[in-house]
Parts: C-alpha cells; sequence; structure tokens
C-alpha cells in the first residue's frame, strides 16, 4: 500500500497457501524508479559497504535468526565502471538461500519507466520459511532504505 510520497511499497506479507517449494513465506517490496536510479547514480565505498553489512549483523543475530549464511547480508549493485553504487541489489538472512532480491532483471532496462504502471523496481523473495526470516528480511530492507534516504538527502 502506497501512502503520499513513499519510494517504496510492501505485497504480500503472509504465509504462503500455494504449497510450493519456495518458502513457506511470501512478501515482495517494490522500489520507486525515481529513488531507485538516484541510488544507483552514488557510488560507495568499500569501507562503508563492510561497515553496514557489520552492523546488520548484529541486527539479524538480535532477532535470533538460525541456519547458515552467506558472506553479507546486503549486495549493492555496481555501475559500468564496476564501482559499489548505494542501490541495493539483494537483501540476506541465514537460512536456505533466504533473500529479497532484484534476481533476474536487466538493470538498466530496468531503471527506465516505460508507462504510468511501470514504476517500481520489485525485490522478489526466495525460500523464507519462517516468520523470524521474514521479518528479519523486510526490517534489513527497510534500515537500508531508510539509510539510503538520509544519504541521498544529505
Amino acid at each position: 500500500m502506497i501512502f503520499g510520497g513513499c519510494n517504496y511499497k510492501i505485497d504480500g506479507f503472509f504465509p504462503r497457501l500455494d504449497g510450493t517449494s519456495y518458502g513457506k513465506w511470501n512478501f515482495s517490496v517494490g522500489l520507486r524508479k525515481e529513488f531507485a536510479q538516484r541510488a544507483f547514480e552514488r557510488e560507495i565505498s568499500q569501507e562503508v559497504y563492510e561497515r553496514v553489512n557489520k552492523e546488520t549483523e548484529i541486527i539479524t543475530r538480535k532477532i535470533r535468526v538460525l541456519g547458515s549464511m552467506g558472506s553479507h547480508y546486503y549486495e549493492f549493485t555496481k555501475n559500468n565502471r564496476g564501482n559499489l553504487t548505494l542501490l541495493l541489489k539483494s537483501c540476506n538472512v541465514p537460512g536456505n538461500a533466504t533473500y529479497i532480491s532484484l534476481e533476474g532483471i536487466d538493470l538498466l532496462e530496468g531503471l527506465k519507466i516505460k508507462d504510468e504502471y511501470d514504476k517500481y523496481l520489485i525485490f522478489n523473495p526466495h525460500n523464507i520459511d519462517t516468520i523470524v526470516q521474514a521479518a528479519a528480511l523486510l526490517s534489513n530492507w527497510i534500515r537500508w532504505y531508510d539509510c539510503a534516504e538520509a544519504t541521498l538527502i544529505s
């Protein structure tokens, strides 16, 4: 649901009822393309990348998400120069490849607004098996958004 000038929308935060093998919880997050474009144009340093991931690890552990974890909680997009940008590519938590991501899109094409209904980049879920994983993913995604918004305003 969108209120006023919000830059994101959260769709379907509920248990999966279809019995598929893609996890037991389902939600997606849409990010306004104008905001995504601004984040993509802002480069970040490796130091900022590491610090943000370390802080997020501490928060995720406090939520008590259990399971194996890859190397980073956040993965950011890279620009055509190969530099990290502020635009999030995926948000991960411990589990069996548990994340929400922009996976499967051509980012430069995806950032273009094709018509009045095409205003969002969609972060899709993968293997969210518990409410704790779902809550941690959503919490971490919103934390990224809040940090990105503050950075882009300054």
